[in-house]
Protein backbone atom coordinates (compact mmCIF):
# COMPACT_ATOMS: atom_id res chain seq x y z
CA UNK A 1 0.00 0.00 0.00
CA UNK A 2 3.02 2.45 0.60
CA UNK A 3 4.38 2.19 -2.51
CA UNK A 4 1.28 3.43 -4.29
CA UNK A 5 0.62 7.41 -5.45
CA UNK A 6 -3.03 8.83 -4.12
CA UNK A 7 -5.04 10.43 -6.09
CA UNK A 8 -5.21 13.03 -3.01
CA UNK A 9 -3.18 13.92 -0.48
CA UNK A 10 -4.67 16.32 2.18
CA UNK A 11 -3.58 17.02 5.71
CA UNK A 12 -4.93 19.35 8.39
CA UNK A 13 -3.92 19.93 12.07
CA UNK A 14 -5.79 20.71 15.21
CA UNK A 15 -4.12 22.89 17.73
CA UNK A 16 -6.65 23.92 20.15
CA UNK A 17 -6.34 27.41 21.59
CA UNK A 18 -8.79 27.11 24.17
CA UNK A 19 -10.03 23.79 26.11
CA UNK A 20 -10.81 21.05 23.65
CA UNK A 21 -14.55 20.28 24.03
CA UNK A 22 -15.80 17.93 22.02
CA UNK A 23 -18.11 20.39 20.10
CA UNK A 24 -14.97 22.08 18.62
CA UNK A 25 -13.63 19.14 17.70
CA UNK A 26 -16.34 17.63 15.92
CA UNK A 27 -16.97 20.92 14.14
CA UNK A 28 -12.83 20.90 12.70
CA UNK A 29 -13.37 16.98 12.03
CA UNK A 30 -17.06 17.64 10.57
CA UNK A 31 -15.25 20.20 7.61
CA UNK A 32 -12.40 17.96 7.39
CA UNK A 33 -14.61 15.16 6.46
CA UNK A 34 -16.83 17.23 4.54
CA UNK A 35 -13.71 18.85 2.48
CA UNK A 36 -12.41 15.12 2.07
CA UNK A 37 -16.06 13.61 1.04
CA UNK A 38 -16.61 16.32 -1.61
CA UNK A 39 -13.20 14.38 -3.03
CA UNK A 40 -14.70 11.62 -3.52
CA UNK A 41 -16.29 10.32 -6.94
CA UNK A 42 -19.69 10.93 -7.24
CA UNK A 43 -20.25 6.98 -7.46
CA UNK A 44 -19.46 6.86 -3.89
CA UNK A 45 -23.12 6.00 -2.27
CA UNK A 46 -24.20 8.13 0.57
CA UNK A 47 -24.21 4.93 3.04
CA UNK A 48 -20.59 4.99 2.82
CA UNK A 49 -19.88 8.39 3.20
CA UNK A 50 -21.76 8.53 6.56
CA UNK A 51 -19.80 5.41 7.88
CA UNK A 52 -16.90 6.95 7.04
CA UNK A 53 -18.14 9.99 8.68
CA UNK A 54 -19.34 8.52 11.46
CA UNK A 55 -16.08 6.39 12.02
CA UNK A 56 -13.94 9.23 12.15
CA UNK A 57 -15.90 11.27 14.27
CA UNK A 58 -15.98 8.48 16.76
CA UNK A 59 -12.09 7.90 16.52
CA UNK A 60 -11.62 11.88 17.16
CA UNK A 61 -14.42 11.75 19.84
CA UNK A 62 -12.41 9.57 21.87
CA UNK A 63 -8.75 10.65 21.06
CA UNK A 64 -10.55 14.12 22.65
CA UNK A 65 -11.93 12.43 25.39
CA UNK A 66 -9.57 10.05 26.34
CA UNK A 67 -5.59 11.13 25.21
CA UNK A 68 -6.32 14.86 26.31
CA UNK A 69 -7.90 14.42 29.01
CA UNK A 70 -5.49 15.55 31.53
CA UNK A 71 -4.23 18.61 29.18
CA UNK A 72 -7.18 19.91 26.65
CA UNK A 73 -5.19 22.61 25.63
CA UNK A 74 -2.21 21.09 25.23
CA UNK A 75 -3.04 18.82 22.58
CA UNK A 76 -2.28 18.70 19.59
CA UNK A 77 -3.92 16.05 16.65
CA UNK A 78 -3.19 15.79 13.22
CA UNK A 79 -5.16 14.20 10.44
CA UNK A 80 -4.21 13.21 7.47
CA UNK A 81 -6.32 11.75 4.22
CA UNK A 82 -5.11 9.85 1.17
CA UNK A 83 -7.45 9.02 -1.68
CA UNK A 84 -6.74 6.21 -3.67
CA UNK A 85 -8.67 4.46 -6.14
CA UNK A 86 -9.95 1.51 -4.54
CA UNK A 87 -9.68 2.94 -0.75
CA UNK A 88 -9.68 6.21 1.30
CA UNK A 89 -6.81 6.03 4.23
CA UNK A 90 -6.94 8.68 7.28
CA UNK A 91 -3.83 9.00 9.42
CA UNK A 92 -4.30 10.79 13.06
CA UNK A 93 -1.77 11.65 14.86
CA UNK A 94 -1.63 12.63 18.32
CA UNK A 95 0.41 13.73 21.36
CA UNK A 96 -2.07 12.93 24.24
CA UNK A 97 -1.92 10.01 26.69
CA UNK A 98 -1.48 6.50 25.66
CA UNK A 99 -4.09 4.23 24.80
CA UNK A 100 -4.12 0.98 26.44
CA UNK A 101 -5.87 -1.09 23.08
CA UNK A 102 -5.72 -4.13 24.86
CA UNK A 103 -7.72 -3.22 27.82
CA UNK A 104 -9.93 -1.41 26.05
CA UNK A 105 -10.85 -4.36 23.72
CA UNK A 106 -11.98 -5.97 27.32
CA UNK A 107 -14.02 -3.44 28.11
CA UNK A 108 -16.13 -3.69 25.29
CA UNK A 109 -15.99 -7.31 24.80
CA UNK A 110 -19.23 -8.73 23.66
CA UNK A 111 -21.43 -9.61 27.00
CA UNK A 112 -25.06 -9.23 28.33
CA UNK A 113 -24.49 -5.93 29.85
CA UNK A 114 -22.54 -4.25 27.22
CA UNK A 115 -24.91 -2.98 24.91
CA UNK A 116 -26.39 -0.69 27.66
CA UNK A 117 -22.86 1.08 28.28
CA UNK A 118 -23.22 4.73 27.23
CA UNK A 119 -19.03 4.62 26.78
CA UNK A 120 -16.88 1.78 24.52
CA UNK A 121 -19.09 2.23 22.02
CA UNK A 122 -16.84 4.35 19.38
CA UNK A 123 -14.27 1.68 18.72
CA UNK A 124 -16.54 -0.73 18.45
CA UNK A 125 -18.88 1.51 16.31
CA UNK A 126 -15.18 2.57 14.01
CA UNK A 127 -14.39 -0.87 13.83
CA UNK A 128 -17.49 -2.03 12.28
CA UNK A 129 -17.83 0.70 10.06
CA UNK A 130 -13.82 0.63 8.85
CA UNK A 131 -11.79 -2.27 6.62
CA UNK A 132 -9.25 -1.56 8.99
CA UNK A 133 -8.29 0.41 12.18
CA UNK A 134 -5.05 0.33 13.77
CA UNK A 135 -3.09 1.84 16.28
CA UNK A 136 0.26 2.15 17.82
CA UNK A 137 2.62 4.56 20.05
CA UNK A 138 5.05 5.52 18.42
CA UNK A 139 8.98 5.93 19.92
CA UNK A 140 8.23 9.62 19.92
CA UNK A 141 4.99 9.30 22.39
CA UNK A 142 2.45 10.11 19.89
CA UNK A 143 -0.44 8.05 19.66
CA UNK A 144 -0.45 6.88 15.73
CA UNK A 145 -4.14 5.58 14.18
CA UNK A 146 -4.80 4.46 11.04
CA UNK A 147 -7.97 4.14 9.35
CA UNK A 148 -9.03 2.76 6.04
CA UNK A 149 -12.22 2.29 4.31
CA UNK A 150 -11.93 0.65 0.87
CA UNK A 151 -14.23 2.36 -1.81
CA UNK A 152 -17.41 0.58 -3.08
Amino acid sequence: MASERPLLDLGFEYRPAVPATLEAIHFECEQFCNLAKAKLPTSVPDRWKLEFDTALLEICANIIKHAFADSPQQGTMELHLRLYSNRVEVEITDDGAYFDEEASRAETSPGPDTDLLESGRGLKVARALLDTLRYRRSQESTNNWLLVKMLP
